[in-house]
């Protein structure tokens, strides 16, 4: 980013416990909502129940059959003494086990049912883990970045299998089935279903250290380029080949270079120009965070989200306490950390007496997170 790259640890994001009536266990089966087109009139928020004496917990990531993955913690003077990762399955509750460390948080699922994520004790280097059908394998040593912004799904896996992180040391890494090879990325930031993964390299000019958007696919890295500034890096890919990201351009006419969202494939570099938002009388920079397969873009800049397809962007006026997108599924539905829902131009707020939000969504559209300490799926329901 432009400030900084603000990745923040998965556990410890949860808002101050407060008394609340115990959950119940879910009684709907997430796959059965609907895809249709168009906004739901509301949704159905579904508690998932907390295992064990875990007192409080976070929903992280849904596949597209409906199986969510989570994480409970057990709290001491506020503080987190341990976390455990589960995996629930239409009303089942699978505890993923442990590496023998007193933290274990879940980040990704794919459709398979395979879960990754992080183990650690307090104060130690985390292990990212890779589970399948009862058994979890150590991938090594990853980094786990702290800052000032929510992103869970540091340690990601695709359709196939394969897992994408990055050391502590520096560089990426991608395991597929028990073989692990170095990313020549400085930072792998996501990866597609063909193994393609984009991130960035960097660079020194005349002392100073740079960022270039990057793809490495199969032992190959390709430089994207930027919009005429020093710096750019990618956050997302998609199976389709969509890279997007931000890059800084030329100076304007203020003298200054600005911060642009991008659109990339086949060599080719698109500048999304203006968000259209101002700062002090000046153009407000902004970068694409995510993009889906037909190309559609969820974006950001310092405090506001973007919707952009086709060339027309679209501000998103969420009127929330955070205005970060997370997730965006194939239909161009938008979740945010504030607990917003986003699609078609109608915004859909979860908000209400206790604090919720929202961090991830399948392509039928159901909705994963916490309100107040309780993991939550959210249905779309339709009349």
């Amino acid at each position: 980013m432009q400030r900084q790259l603000a990745l923040v640890i998965a556990a410890g994001l949860l808002v101050a416990c407060r008394d609340s009536a115990s959950p119940v266990a879910p009684v709907a089966d997430v796959v059965t909502a609907s895809a249709d087109q168009g906004p739901p009139p509301e949704y159905q928020p579904i508690a998932l129940q907390l295992p064990g004496d875990y007192t409080r917990g976070v929903a992280v990531a849904i596949n597209n059959h409906g199986q969510v993955v989570a994480y409970t913690e057990t709290v001491q003077d506020g503080l987190s003494e341990s976390s455990r990762a589960f995996l629930w399955d239409d009303g089942t509750t699978q505890d993923l086990g442990t590496l023998g460390q007193a933290h274990t948080v879940p980040t990704d699922i794919n459709d398979r049912g395979q879960v990754v994520g992080w183990s650690r004790d307090n104060g130690s280097t985390a292990h990212a883990f890779f589970w399948d059908q009862g058994t979890i394998q150590d991938l090594g040593e990853v980094v786990v970045y702290g800052g000032g912004q929510p992103v869970f799904n540091q340690v990601r896996i695709n359709a196939p299998g394969q897992v994408l992180g990055n050391r502590p040391e520096g560089g990426a890494f991608l395991w597929d089935g028990g073989v692990t090879q170095s990313v020549s990325l400085a930072f792998g930031a996501d990866l597609n279903d063909r193994g393609q993964v984009a991130g960035w390299v960097l660079y020194d000019s005349a002392g100073v250290r740079h960022r270039r958007a990057a793809v490495w696919d199969g032992g190959v890295v390709t430089e994207l380029g930027t919009l005429g500034g020093a710096d750019s890096w990618a956050w997302a890919i998609s199976n389709s080949g969509w890279v997007v990201g931000g890059s800084f351009t030329l100076p304007n006419e203020f003298g200054v270079p600005e911060l642009h969202a991008f659109r990339w494939r086949n060599g080719q570099i698109e500048d999304l120009g203006r968000s259209g938002e101002t700062s002090s009388g000046r153009p407000e920079g902004w970068q694409a965070w995510l993009v889906n397969e037909p190309g559609q873009i969820a974006a950001k800049s310092f405090d506001v989200p973007f919707f952009w397809d086709g060339g027309v962007t679209q501000t998103i006026h969420c009127r929330c306490s955070s205005w970060y997108p997370m997730d965006m599924n194939v239909h161009g539905t938008i979740v945010g950390w504030g607990g917003w829902i986003w699609t078609d131009g109608v915004l859909h707020d979860l908000e209400g007496e206790v604090p919720h939000r929202a961090v991830a969504i399948n392509e039928q559209g159901a909705v994963v997170g916490y309100q107040l300490t309780v993991p939550t799926v959210w249905l779309p329901v339709r009349h």
